[in-house]
């Protein structure tokens, strides 16, 4: 039987799975465009990644906050830490990835295709957006294990 609390766990998870699943097939797809060193495909990539970014992640994280925010008044639950520090990233995320990573992702393309892959600001710019996701992307993780031990109840 479908009760609302069972599809928002769908919803949830499914969302989860499209955020973190697709950063970290980014974070692989990025370290292959390091490797080859193409202007071109690096460019391409870039301007990829913003696309993304903001046709994918975005609503996929909006859909996951608010079936989890569903899921809180569904289950009754109280607002516990791990549930404070789940929204607490999502928050971060959410703004990291709107308001740095996708603006940060086509201007590097652009770099790329106007200086080539090698110039200053493409690898400065390039390196910036590899730390600074992977740490979001850790921290990903770390509300996936929180979501999934509930540290605390």
């Amino acid at each position: 039987m479908f009760t609302t609390y069972k599809v928002l766990l769908l919803i949830h998870i499914l969302c989860a799975v499209i955020w973190v699943g697709g950063g970290i097939m980014i974070q692989l797809l990025a370290l292959r465009v390091v490797k080859a060193r193409d202007s071109i495909h690096g460019a391409a990539f870039s301007r990829d990644v913003s696309v993304v970014s903001m046709r994918t992640f975005i609503p996929a994280s909006l859909l996951l906050v608010l079936s989890g925010l569903g899921l809180v008044h569904e289950g009754n639950w109280s607002w516990s830490g791990w549930l404070v520090f789940a929204l607490v990233v999502w928050i971060a995320s959410f703004l990291s990835g709107a308001l740095y990573l996708g603006p940060q992702s086509k201007k590097l393309g652009d770099a790329m295709a106007e200086h080539g892959f090698d110039s200053q600001e493409a690898q400065v710019r390039l390196r910036n957006i590899l730390n600074h996701s992977r740490i979001e992307l850790l921290f990903l993780i770390l509300v996936v294990c929180d979501m999934v031990l509930k540290p605390g109840q």
